[in-house]
């Protein structure tokens, strides 16, 4: 156990690995916005109601960045009764700008794991490929937790808050999960990726949950930021995430590396 702790944080002090966090963020903050307009567009097309989805998401996010990016949806989306062609070249555009951000965290793992000479290419297609599996696993995920919350309509308060809780978890784990066992480094088997994927999820409600109390409860950002105050909490919200991101991917490439030692 020591030899893994100490083997993590030599890896974490790595310049390479140290810069991480601002690769994951800039690009998952250039593929958000459009990733939410397809998310939220494909929804509706399912005719999948939101409102208590977006409640719940509501419990993990500041309340000036929710009420931002609820504003913006509700005024953005694709017109499909345009020209066809045009809808088409809207759907490509958006597709590729969101594939950006999942080729962010792709190259992470191309980092750890000094897979030098790597198609570009390749990673490209295989972020937009991840893209489409991710994007129907939200809407999956959205559909359970929204039948969720009317199922359990009638449950005490506390049990009712404790099982979502639970719910909301297992979807952060499963996303994770596919996150990490489709990045393109070489075949992992799930056992491996676990670790990792544990600590990404408890790692990003609590860091979320905490960010959001921080926001809400403590910080001014409004008083010294002004109208940029969104902006500025976007990014260390992405941030942090980031850095969530890149722990769990340091957690599975350690522990790898300390079972290939003792095998």
């Amino acid at each position: 156990m020591s030899t893994f702790k100490q083997d993590l944080i030599n890896q974490l002090k790595k310049k390479e690995i140290q810069a991480i966090p601002e690769l994951v963020a800039f690009n998952i903050m250039m593929a958000l916005i459009p990733m939410l307009i397809i998310f939220f567009q494909i929804l509706a097309f399912l005719s999948i109601e939101t409102t208590l989805f977006d409640e719940t998401i509501a419990q993990y996010l500041p309340a000036e960045l929710y009420q931002f990016i609820m504003e913006f949806l509700e005024t953005a989306s694709i017109n499909f009764s345009a020209h066809p062609l045009l809808v088409a070249v809207t759907l490509v555009t958006l597709t590729l700008t969101i594939s950006k951000g999942v080729n962010g965290i792709f190259k992470a793992f191309l980092i750890t794991y000094d897979c030098a000479g790597t198609s570009d290419y390749k990673n490209r297609l295989a972020a937009i490929l991840a893209f489409f599996l991710l994007l129907g696993f939200g809407a999956f995920a959205t559909a359970f937790i929204t039948t969720s919350h009317i199922l359990l309509a009638d449950l005490p308060t506390v049990t009712k808050t404790v099982i979502e809780i639970g719910i909301f978890a297992l979807v952060c784990f499963i996303f994770f999960l596919l996150l990490f066992k489709l990045a393109p480094n070489k075949n992992k088997r799930v056992k491996a990726i676990l670790p990792g994927t544990v600590l990404a999820s408890v790692g990003f409600i609590l860091t979320t949950t905490v960010f959001t109390y921080y926001v809400d409860r403590l910080a001014n950002f409004h008083l010294i930021y002004g109208t940029l105050s969104v902006i500025i909490i976007l990014l260390m919200w992405l941030y942090l995430l980031g850095w969530v991101i890149n722990i769990g991917i340091q957690v599975n490439y350690v522990h790898e590396k300390s079972h290939t030692r003792v095998a």
